[in-house]
């Protein structure tokens, strides 16, 4: 007698499909990610059982500037280049972030060329 063993049932049972330690919701950050065309890309975790981090692009397709790449973790910590870093405490706030880097970058490049 065999019984069909239901793989979703058991990872939602046993918390295997949620972020358990994630401080914002990391399926959000992708789908927006892609949405606005940054390129996502994980590198830590999957979309079944916990993304940990996604490395993405800052392209902006308005301006054609590009500010480099940016990381987030499932804390909300965003990294860039040039020792650039912040928090975000919800999944809603990546745009800002995005933007606030895109500045922070600019202005930088501005400094250097004084």
């Amino acid at each position: 007698m065999t019984d069909n063993f239901d793989l979703k049932k058991y990872l939602a049972e046993n918390k295997l499909m949620q972020e358990a330690s994630s401080k914002i919701n990391m399926n959000d950050v992708y789908f927006i990610l892609k949405t606005y065309k940054f390129n996502p890309r994980i590198i830590d975790g999957n979309r079944i059982t916990g993304i940990k981090a996604i490395d993405f692009g800052t392209y902006d397709e308005k301006t054609g500037e590009d500010a480099g790449m940016l990381r987030i973790d499932s804390e909300g910590a965003i990294y860039g280049q040039d020792n650039w870093g912040m928090d975000i405490e919800n999944e809603n706030e990546i745009l800002d972030a995005i933007d606030q880097y895109r500045k922070n970058q600019k202005d930088l490049e501005n400094s250097k060329m004084k």
